[in-house]
C-alpha cells in the first residue's frame, strides 16, 4: 500500500474480508511457518539462496568519515596533504576530527602494521602514504590515502585480503533494490557507499578471504552441493561468476521489480550444467569490463589480459584544452553530444545517459565528483582542492563506453535469467546457512604492500 496518510487511510477501507467474493485477496501457498509474508510472486524468491549464503562473510565498505583523503587523481591528495600542514602543523579544523579520530590518534600503517607518527608530530608532515585506487561508487574508481590516521573506519580487514585477484562485490539491502544492476563489483577495496552513492551498510561480499587467495569466501557447503549436482568439480570462482552473470546487469530487478519490494536480492542455482557455464562465462565477460580490465581474464606471458575491453560508439570530437578544467557539463539527448567544459564527446546514447544504480545515475554521478566544483556536501576546505589540470577525457570515454556495454549485455543477461528462473533449480534447503567460522571476518595478518600494487 502507497501513497499519503489520507490515501492509505482510505484504502484501507475499501478492504474486503477473505470470504467475499471478488475480492483482490492473494492466498499464501507457502507451508514454510519462516517464509515471508508476501504473495507468490515475492515469496518465489524465497527459492534461491540468499547472497550471504553465497558468500558467507559479509561486511560494511570502508568509512573514511572525511571527504578530503579521497579524490580523483593521485596529484590532488598531494595537493590536500600539503595543505594540512600549510602552517607549519596539522589544521585540525581543516583535519575534521570526530570521536573516534583525532590529529593525535596513534595509529599503525594499513599494509606493515608498523606505529606510523600521529599527525601532530614533527615529521608527520612528511609521512604521507602512498596513494592507491579506491572503489568510490560502481563503475567509478577514483584514489585514496590507505591511512588509519585519516580514515575512521577503513576496514583492515578488507586491505589484508587485498590482491590482484580479489573481487568485492556489493549490492544494498538497507533499503530496496532499485533498477540497474543488483551486484557491482570493485577490485579495489570499496566504500560504505559504494553501490549507489548512499544507504551503505553491511553488504560488501569479497570473494577471497586473504590476499593469496585461500581460502575462499564461497560457503563450503555450496561448493560441495554445486559439484555434486553437477558431477563436475566448481570453483569458488565459478560461482562468483556465475552469480554476477545472473544480477550483473538491469535483467534482474527489471524482472524481480515488485518482489524486490520485500526482499534483498537473491541468487538462483540451475541444475543444468551446461546453463551453469554459460551464465559463468557472462558474468565473466560483465567483470571483465566492469573492473576495467584487471579482473576476468586470462593472462598472456607478460601479464597483460589476453582479451580486449569494448569499444563503444561515443568519441570525442573535442578534447579539453590544457590549460581549462571543466565546470560544468551538459548532454543534449537529440543530437547525442555530451559538453564537458570545452570537450565534446558524440555518439553518446541516452541509455547510456540515463544508465543507473539504484537510482544513482552513473554517467552524472562520476561527472559531477569530477568538476572544478565538486558535487556532495563538504566539511572541509580540503574537499574543493582538485588537481590543477583535466586530464580525463580518455577516461571519461572509457566509462561511456563501460556503461554502454552493460546497457546492451542487457537483453543476454535477461534470456539467461529467463532458463534459469523458469528452469530446475537446486533447493534452497539443500544449501543450508553457512558455518559460523565462515561468516566470521578473517585474523589480520601483515601483507607486503608491493605485491599488490
Amino acid at each position: 500500500m502507497e501513497g499519503t496518510k489520507k490515501e492509505k487511510l482510505s484504502s484501507l477501507k475499501e478492504i474486503s474480508t477473505p470470504d467475499s467474493q471478488n475480492n483482490p485477496w492473494v492466498q499464501l501457498s507457502n507451508t514454510d511457518w519462516h517464509a515471508k509474508f508476501v504473495p507468490d510472486s515475492a515469496a518465489g524468491l524465497a527459492e534461491f539462496a540468499p547472497l550471504d549464503w553465497v558468500f558467507p562473510w559479509v561486511q560494511s565498505g570502508a568509512q573514511y568519515k572525511r571527504k578530503w583523503p579521497i579524490g580523483v587523481t593521485p596529484n590532488a591528495l598531494r595537493k590536500r596533504w600539503r595543505e594540512l600542514f600549510s602552517t607549519g602543523e596539522v589544521d585540525p579544523a581543516a583535519f575534521v576530527q570526530d570521536r573516534d579520530l583525532l590529529v593525535s590518534s596513534e595509529k599503525t600503517d594499513v599494509f606493515s602494521a608498523e606505529q606510523l607518527p600521529p599527525l601532530t608530530a614533527p615529521t608527520a608532515s612528511t609521512s604521507m602514504v602512498k596513494p592507491v585506487r579506491y572503489g568510490y561508487r560502481s563503475f567509478d574508481r577514483q584514489w585514496c590515502l590507505p591511512d588509519h590516521r585519516v580514515g575512521t573506519y577503513i576496514r583492515q580487514q578488507f586491505w589484508d585480503c587485498l590482491s590482484a585477484d580479489q573481487l568485492y562485490f556489493a549490492t544494498v539491502t538497507s533499503t530496496p533494490l532499485g533498477g540497474g544492476p543488483a551486484l557491482t563489483v570493485s577490485p579495489y577495496v570499496p566504500d560504505l557507499d559504494y553501490f549507489r552513492g548512499s544507504y551503505g551498510a553491511k553488504n560488501i561480499h569479497p570473494l577471497y578471504r586473504s590476499s593469496d587467495a585461500r581460502p575462499a569466501n564461497i560457503s563450503s557447503c555450496l561448493l560441495l552441493v554445486l559439484t555434486d549436482t553437477y558431477g563436475q568439480e566448481i570453483s569458488p570462482k565459478d560461482v562468483a561468476l556465475y552469480t554476477f552473470g545472473l544480477l550483473g546487469t538491469g535483467a534482474y530487478t527489471a524482472r524481480f521489480q515488485d518482489e524486490l519490494e520485500e526482499s534483498a536480492a537473491r541468487v538462483p542455482f540451475t541444475t543444468n550444467y551446461e546453463l551453469f557455464k554459460e551464465t559463468r562465462d557472462f558474468g565473466q565477460s560483465l567483470i571483465f569490463e566492469q573492473t576495467w580490465g584487471e579482473r576476468g581474464s586470462e593472462l598472456n606471458q607478460f601479464g597483460q589480459p589476453t582479451r580486449a575491453r569494448f569499444q563503444g560508439q561515443a568519441q570525442i570530437q573535442l578534447e579539453t584544452p590544457s590549460t581549462s578544467y571543466p565546470e560544468r557539463w551538459i548532454y543534449d539527448a537529440e543530437s547525442h553530444q555530451l559538453t564537458v567544459g570545452e570537450a565534446v564527446f558524440t555518439q553518446v546514447l541516452p541509455e547510456v545517459m540515463a544508465f543507473n544504480v539504484s537510482g544513482m545515475n552513473v554517467v552524472g554521478s562520476w561527472l559531477g565528483y569530477r568538476m572544478k566544483e565538486p558535487a556532495g556536501k563538504s566539511s572541509s576546505p580540503l574537499d574543493r582542492i582538485q588537481a590543477e589540470t583535466w586530464e580525463l577525457d580518455r577516461e571519461l570515454l572509457e566509462l561511456l563506453w563501460q556503461v554502454e556495454f552493460f546497457v546492451k549485455a542487457e537483453p543476454e543477461g535477461a534470456r539467461l535469467l529467463e532458463e534459469v528462473a523458469t528452469g530446475d533449480l537446486v533447493p534452497v534447503k539443500l544449501l543450508g546457512p553457512p558455518e559460523t567460522s565462515e561468516t566470521k571476518a578473517p585474523k589480520r595478518k601483515k601483507i607486503n604492500q608491493e605485491e599488490i600494487f
